[in-house]
Formats: structure tokens, sequence, C-alpha cells
């Protein structure tokens, strides 16, 4: 069996609105920019966990 274990996460950092991206200048990454970064705030970064087992069948 081979077990597959990943995790990301996706948080801003200021290259990230601040560098002459298109995106930088939605609202949705403003925002999530601030509710991150802003002391009030200090959201986590979303966090994604992804598991996967994969069972190998066959002769060897």
């Amino acid at each position: 069996m081979i077990v597959y274990k990943i995790q990301d996460h996706f948080g801003l950092d200021i290259p990230d609105v601040n560098g002459g991206e298109n995106f930088e200048l939605l609202s949705l990454f403003r925002s999530w920019f601030l509710l991150q970064r802003y002391e009030k705030y200090a959201y986590k970064p979303f966090i994604t966990k992804m598991n996967f087992d994969y069972i190998i069948e066959g002769e060897f």
C-alpha cells in the first residue's frame, strides 16, 4: 500500500498583493490579506490536508 499525506496552506504575504499581478486588485485577495495581517483580526491561513491510500495489486 502506498500512503500519500499532503498539506498546503493559503496565506498571503506582501509580495502577493503588491507585486504587479492582476489578481491582487481583486477585493477577495485584499480582504483576505487584511484579515490575516491586521493584528486585531489575525486570521490564520487556510490549511488544506489530503490523505490518499493506494493499494497495489498484482504479482511482483
